[in-house]
């Protein structure tokens, strides 16, 4: 053996332990689910801090002027017959 390298024939690769794939896809959906759920408490602190308000009350609503029963149409500008 002139040149050769020595190879030891005691030493085996080392096997990887298998795991399993149905494990591994649920633990993912459940972070994708944890995350979704940071993102909207952050959307919803990042919304109450620049609006300094509770951004899911509603708005005041004014309250609605009716114009008394009473008054007929508005007369429009002009004189009846004239070309528009």
């Amino acid at each position: 053996m002139a040149g050769g390298a020595i190879v030891s024939r005691d030493r085996r690769p080392a096997r990887k332990p298998a795991r399993a794939p149905a494990r591994s896809a649920g633990g993912t959906l459940i972070g994708i689910f944890i995350g979704l759920v940071f993102g909207a408490l952050i959307a919803a602190g990042a919304a109450w801090y620049f609006t300094r308000s509770n951004p899911f009350q509603a708005a005041p609503v004014a309250p609605r002027v009716q114009a008394p029963a009473e008054q007929g149409p508005a007369a429009l500008p002009g004189k009846p017959g004239d070309r528009p």
